[in-house]
Formats: structure tokens, sequence, C-alpha cells
């Protein structure tokens, strides 16, 4: 592909423990589990494009500390390039706590550190590989990295002609003005209702805060609910399209998932259905497996569960 997926956003390391007790008693609860992973969705979609064959540059910071190699190295292996990761001497790595219960709904206690304490040479480097990048690339980008980042990126995006896929974490910081720039985005439920300030609680609301964000122009709304499909709209037109049904085991990186795979189909030149339904596609496969970057899929098997969103949606309108 000559056009590369730009990914600039958050690195992290993620602490799973994997949990049957009632979260909300407080106190000490014993879990199930553990395991230390890489994370944060900056790495997870920069390394789910990788994965089904797309080239990747991973743009963020992490800390002068033992979690940045942690949190690196299965990008590195997978051939993600890293030269746009800065090094911040000042902060720790980004963590995140993840306490999955047994219906896979999972909680994160995230610190963002270093991915929010971006500094006048990393915002150099920023600055530096998006104005070089190819015209018409895809740039994803996530607000859970610092405002200064964002802005820069948004700046540097427009006037480079490049395509912003925007994750909608954290919705409080998605600003109005920021939509315009935006070719799509891909909030959850929460975040929609952080950024549309429309209450959601059926699909039909969901749409209505899909169309609001259109109305702000941006080109493409797919916010994703719960039980994996999206409602999906442009301009054009309006479709929620349903995930198939499937065994739920974890939610990590699912979101992350939907993202990556709705910019790669924009990237290749899909319809914007067609994007949602990748996106779609993509978040089904990661909720089926355990942790977020090991759960995700292969082009074959991202191509396979696509087509069987389409024909669910055949049948559906049948």
């Amino acid at each position: 592909m000559s056009r590369p997926f730009l990914s600039l956003g958050s690195i992290n390391v993620d602490f799973q423990f994997e949990v049957s007790a009632d979260l909300s008693k407080g106190g000490t609860l014993p879990a199930k589990s553990y395991s230390q992973r890489a994370g944060g969705k900056g790495a997870n979609r920069a390394l789910f494009a990788r994965r089904v064959g797309c080239q990747s540059l991973l743009i963020g910071c992490v800390g002068e500390d033992h979690f940045a190699e942690q949190a690196l190295q299965p990008l590195r292996d997978a051939g993600v390039e890293l030269a746009g990761v800065s090094i911040i001497a000042e902060a720790a790595t980004g963590v995140s706590m993840i306490a999955v219960p047994d219906d896979g709904a999972k909680t994160i206690l995230l610190a963002p550190n270093a991915n929010r304490s971006w500094n006048a040479s990393s915002l150099e480097l920023l600055q530096k590989l998006l104005l070089g990048a190819a015209e018409h690339s895809i740039l994803t980008i996530d607000f859970e990295i610092g405002r200064n980042a964002v802005d820069l990126g948004l700046k540097c995006a427009k006037q480079q002609c490049l395509r912003v896929i925007a994750d909608g974490s954290f919705g409080e910081d998605v600003r109005p003005e920021d939509l315009p720039h935006l070719f799509a985005i891909a909030p959850n439920v929460d975040e929609a209702e952080a950024i549309t300030g429309i209450a959601i609680n059926s699909e039909n609301e969901a749409m209505l805060a899909a169309k609001k964000l259109v109305s702000g122009r941006v080109g493409i709304a797919c916010i994703k609910l719960s039980d994996g499909g999206c409602a999906f709209a442009t301009a054009q037109e309006s479709e929620l399209i349903k995930a198939p049904k499937s065994e739920v085991v974890d939610k990590t990186g699912a979101g992350d998932a939907f993202t990556a795979a709705l910019a790669i189909a924009i990237l290749e030149g899909k319809t914007a259905r067609e994007a949602a339904v990748y996106g779609v596609a993509a978040s089904t496969i990661a909720v089926g497996r355990k942790g977020s970057q090991e759960a995700y899929p292969d082009r074959v098997a991202l191509d396979a569960m696509a087509e069987r969103v389409r024909q669910d949606r055949v049948q559906t309108l049948d």
C-alpha cells in the first residue's frame, strides 16, 4: 500500500485482571488471573494496521523507564515503525489497570503519564512526520494525548491534506471546533453522549447522535454500540449495522480495532458504509479473544468476518 497508516495516540502498559467479584463493592477483591500486556489506543491501532498488512507508523510518547520497552517491543516485533515515538524523561510511561469480569465488559483505570506530557522536541517530531507524509494518507488520532499534540496534529493534517479518523476517547476532550477537521469519528456510546450532549439509551438515540456529529461537519460518524454494532451516518445515508452473534470473552481493545479497520477501509478506497462494516467485523473478532493486541486478526480473518457482517445485513434488509 503506497499511502501509510499513521497513528497518533496513547501508548501504555496494560495490567489486566480477570475477576468474578462485584467491582462496585470496593475493598480487596480476588482476581482469577493476571497478565501484563502492551496497550494504548494509538499503539493498538498501529499494531492492528500492521497485522492486516498495512505500512504503519506510530507517533506518541513514552517515559524513560522499563515500561516503555514493554509497551513498544510487541509493536517492534510486528513491524510497526516507531520513529515517531518520543521519550519523555520527566514522565512515566502510560499505565492502565484493566479489570475484566465474566461478561467481558472491562473497567479501566488509566494514568496517561507521558501520553499527556508532550514537550517541544516531541511536538517538533510530530510536525516533521505529518508534514512529510504523503497527501491523502490516513491519520488516526485519539484524545488521550496532550491537547498540544492534538491541536498540532489537526493543524498539520489540514495543511498536508491528510484524512483524520478519530477515536472518541476521551469524549469530554473532543471540542466542537475539532469536528470539521475529522473525516470520520468512531466514539462509543458514553463518548458520543459527551461529545453531542444527547443521552443515548436506545439505537434510535445513537443514530440521532451520529447524525448530529455529521451535522457538525464530520464526514462519517460511527457510534460503537455495546453489542458490537454501530450507528453509521454520513450526510447522504444512515444505517444501523449489526454485529454477528459471537461469544464475548474480553472487550479490551475492541473499540481500537473498530477505528483502525474503519480507517484502513477508507485508505483502501472502500465506501463509507463498507468501512463501517469492516469496523464492526474487527471489533467482533477482538471481543472473542483475550487481550487487545493479541486478539487482533490477520487480513484473511478480517475479510471473512466482514463478509459475515454483509450477509447478516442483507438478511436483515430482506
